[in-house]
């Protein structure tokens, strides 16, 4: 079992997942100092989650170079999260998946359902994201 799982994550650590070029699309900066809290301006809606989503952001970015994918839940069969800017603090998307997603420190590239590519699943699509200039855009 320990060896599956180590075979799983060299291949998500490494530019390739569920078949996607991670290398394609590199992040072009690495941020190493990061906001504190979040700015909620627009999403008033998650203040709530204020306290664990501010704990969450301490760890530095996880995605695209300055951005922190941090985690909300929303129930049983849904991935609830926000993209934080870490330069800014500024809350870049809310996105839900239900097949969860893919996405590395080192790329701009973001996947929603990646399991999903064929579509078998049409509830849950898989979608392909780039963040640029704290926007996240969808891309065919």
């Amino acid at each position: 079992m320990i060896k599956y799982i180590c075979i799983i994550f060299l291949l998500v650590s490494s530019g390739f997942a569920f078949g996607y070029e991670f290398d394609e699309y590199p992040a072009s900066e690495r941020l190493e100092v990061s906001v504190s809290k979040i700015d909620f301006t627009g999403f008033e809606q998650l203040k709530s989650f204020r306290e664990n989503l501010n704990q969450q952001i301490k760890s530095g970015p996880n995605y695209g170079g300055k951005y922190y994918v941090a985690f909300l839940g929303c129930g049983t069969s849904c991935q609830g999260n926000i993209i934080v800017d870490l330069g800014s603090g500024k809350i870049v998307e809310q996105i839900t998946s239900c097949d969860g997603m893919v996405y590395k420190l080192e790329s701009k590239l973001f996947i929603a359902n990646p399991k999903n590519e064929d579509n078998e699943n049409k509830m849950c699509p898989t979608k392909k994201y780039l963040v640029d200039n704290g926007k996240l855009t969808e891309i065919k």
